[in-house]
């Protein structure tokens, strides 16, 4: 994975955070997590991460990711991309 994508999709989940002055390490854990995620999303849907990541913003997969997280990430990435596909399609979202 190319660290420059990596840290601007950091960057932009830390930013959901904001308001938090310290950070756990399971925070930590979860914000790297959720960075594959999203940078898993978008490879798979051929997407730039910044695309993938707005899409899953505004169609819930970042707040189901968050709140499912205990469970989201024993699954391969393959499974949560299919949960987050499975999600976004339920909130009105639509990719091909």
């Amino acid at each position: 994975m190319h660290i420059e994508i990596f840290e601007k999709t950091r960057y932009n989940i830390i930013k959901l955070y904001k308001g938090a002055d310290i950070m756990n390490t399971i925070e930590i854990n979860m914000i790297n997590w959720l960075v594959v995620c999203v940078n898993e999303f978008a490879r798979q849907f051929s997407l730039d991460v910044k695309t993938a990541f707005k899409y899953l913003y505004n169609y819930g997969g970042i707040a189901f990711l968050k709140e499912y997280y205990e469970v989201e990430h024993t699954l391969s990435f393959d499974e949560a991309v299919e949960d987050l596909q499975l999600i976004c399609k339920n909130n009105g979202g639509e990719l091909l």
